[in-house]
């Protein structure tokens, strides 16, 4: 044989023959092995073709990116997007011209196969020797694919042609989520400023930009909660600029917000006529005027906030029954309630990690903007982690068990000279501790026409001494609220209202406010607020030894089988009304009442 001549002394089958059929037959192979362009690719999840040049993916980086999506309306789930940021590197000694990259789903735990291919191609990337480039793209997710997790794999052809031998190949551990847009557990997605307008859980699914709109989220529905799961609702402070603001009118319940962050808007939660629900685990920030604000409302758990660096951090205007604890508040003035309505600052110690990290829950974290102040200058000789003198706003607001921060100095501190306070128009409420008087907003406090909160200063006031009110055996320092005289007629069409007529009055010597009678029907003579309930009667106040009599017409639930009932009402069934004497409150109909189906 001629070595010179090739196998078998054939001219044409030289060494470089023999290479060839080997990279030929490498090519077939790969035909079967490796055809990630028709759908299937191999298992090794970084591959270089033989032939292609001196180009390596070193990073592969993926977002779900909602940022580019203008306002959706309330529901609404829009079409998904996904940034992705590949990371490539020329490696060789000369310059690559016309690299084309292909972005593609595949399925975690299906990395064998593609799901889908993201947008076109990218064409025409050059890279200079040893230059690294991040190229970043926007796609557009398909609507077909199924919602699951998934990996970016992406595919460099490198010599430019659309089906090519010659490429490298990237797989990346970064998982994304498709279809997470949707909302998690039935929750009703929010994008953008939006009406809440009926029950329903809501999730905040990006952070929200309100610019200067008066109201970014308005709340008119009871039975809402809203989750921000950690996004920031922002607006620009016009005077009355709310983050979030429900607005009960004749009263809505039940209004849950939480996980929310609220920067640089006038008020971050302002709740108007709003009656049970919470604030919990939320921050507020840089509010210009009041960042959490209760207005004719009660019965609401304000716990787990951080409220730092705003104006105003809590105010509760003619509002009762509240229940405000363990928030850590560091603002310009921390809190402020009329004087004549309670509401609830503290809870009894309980172990459990508090808002400040220490280990024993009870009110709240007291501390000026500069860090010091109530919960760490004064006392706790115990150690306890509570301190030893409750914290007063006012004689009816008073936070009896304040979060301890530092037990360092043992003498009571100064009050603190006050700087500019936020003036709130009309009735006048007092903030004993800042050593201010602020005053609150008639009820129609929505008018564009008032003046907005903040723009005039206090008067400063000395602090009062706290009143705490307490009963001796007549009663004496407290409301009492009597139902008498319950009259109705002995028959009713079902379709038809019941009308009643009855008498309240106050034996007590403080006025009740804000309180309301709620009528019940029930199978037995004991009237009790688990009984089927037909409406109530709001009372905004009630002076002490005041009596009034009361008409009203309720209506029977559909569906109420046809037979005798007794009725009965019970006043301030919630307790937000401070009272010695509670059995008076209920009043039963002298007779039953038959239901006919007529």
């Amino acid at each position: 044989m001629d070595l010179d001549r090739g196998r078998w002394g054939n001219p044409l089958i030289t060494s470089g023959y023999r290479i060839s059929r080997i990279l030929f037959l490498i090519s077939i192979i790969g035909l079967f092995f490796f055809p990630a362009v028709s759908g299937v690719i191999p298992p090794n999840t970084n591959i270089t073709s033989d032939t292609s040049p001196g180009v390596k993916i070193v990073d592969v980086s993926a977002i779900m990116d909602v940022s580019q999506i203008g306002e959706v309306p309330i529901g609404q789930i829009p079409d998904e997007r996904i940034t992705v940021i590949t990371s490539v590197v020329n490696t060789g000694i000369s310059v690559l011209s016309g690299l084309r990259i292909k972005t593609f789903l595949v399925r975690e735990g299906r990395e064998d196969t593609i799901s889908a291919q993201l947008g076109s191609d990218f064409r025409n990337v050059d890279l200079n020797p040893g230059e690294l480039k991040a190229i970043k793209n926007n796609y557009m997710v398909p609507k077909s694919l199924k919602p699951s997790n998934y990996k970016i794999m992406i595919r460099i052809d490198t010599d430019g042609k659309e089906e090519s031998n010659s490429f490298v190949q990237y797989i990346s551990d970064h998982i994304v989520k498709i279809g997470a847009y949707a909302g998690s557990g039935g929750s009703v997605p929010v994008y953008s400023p939006n009406s809440i307008e009926t029950p329903g859980s809501y999730l905040l699914m990006r952070d929200i930009q309100g610019g200067d709109r008066n109201t970014i989220i308005k709340i008119t529905s009871s039975d809402v909660t809203i989750d921000g799961g950690g996004h920031t609702i922002q607006g620009l402070p016009t005077g009355f600029t709310s983050a979030i603001y429900a607005d009960g009118g004749n009263i809505i319940k039940n209004v849950n917000i939480k996980n929310c962050v609220f920067d640089g808007v006038d008020f971050g939660v302002w709740m108007y006529r709003v009656e049970g629900g919470s604030i919990v685990n939320c921050t507020f920030k840089n509010c210009k005027n009041v960042a959490i604000r209760l207005d004719q409302s009660r019965s609401t758990t304000i716990s787990d906030n951080t409220v730092v660096d705003n104006v105003m951090g809590i105010g509760a205007f003619q509002s009762v029954g509240n229940t405000i604890s363990n928030n850590y508040l560091k603002n310009q003035f921390n809190a402020a309630a009329n004087d004549d309505q309670r509401n609830f600052w503290s809870s009894e110690p309980q172990p459990g990690t508090n808002i400040a990290g220490g280990s024993v829950k009870g009110g709240n974290v007291w501390l000026d903007l500069n860090g010091s102040g109530y919960s760490m200058l004064t006392p706790d000789l115990n150690h306890d982690g509570i301190i030893d003198t409750p914290y007063t706003i006012n004689g009816n607001n008073i936070d009896y068990y304040p979060i301890a921060i530092s037990q360092t100095v043992t003498t009571q501190p100064s009050p603190m000279e006050s700087p500019e306070s936020p003036q709130v128009q009309d009735e006048q409420v007092t903030n004993a501790s800042e050593n201010i008087t602020i005053t609150d907003q008639e009820s129609e406090i929505r008018q564009q026409n008032k003046t907005p909160v903040g723009e005039q200063n206090p008067t400063p006031s000395q602090s009062p001494v706290p009143d705490i009110r307490t009963s001796d055996k007549n009663g004496t320092g407290f409301a009492d609220l009597v139902l008498s005289n319950l009259n109705a007629i002995e028959s009713i069409c079902s379709k038809a209202g019941l009308p009643i007529t009855y008498t309240i009055e106050n034996t007590g010597d403080l006025e009740a406010r804000y309180f309301s009678v709620h009528y019940y029907l029930s199978d037995d003579q004991v009237i009790t607020g688990s009984d089927q309930e037909l409406g109530y009667h709001i009372i905004e106040n009630l002076k002490p030894h005041e009596k009034q009599e009361l008409h009203d017409t309720l209506n029977i639930p559909v569906g109420t089988p046809m037979k005798m009932y007794s009725i009965g009402a019970i006043a301030d069934p919630s307790n937000d009304i401070y009272e010695k004497n509670k059995i008076n409150n209920t009043v039963l109909l002298n007779h039953r009442v038959q239901i006919k189906d007529c």
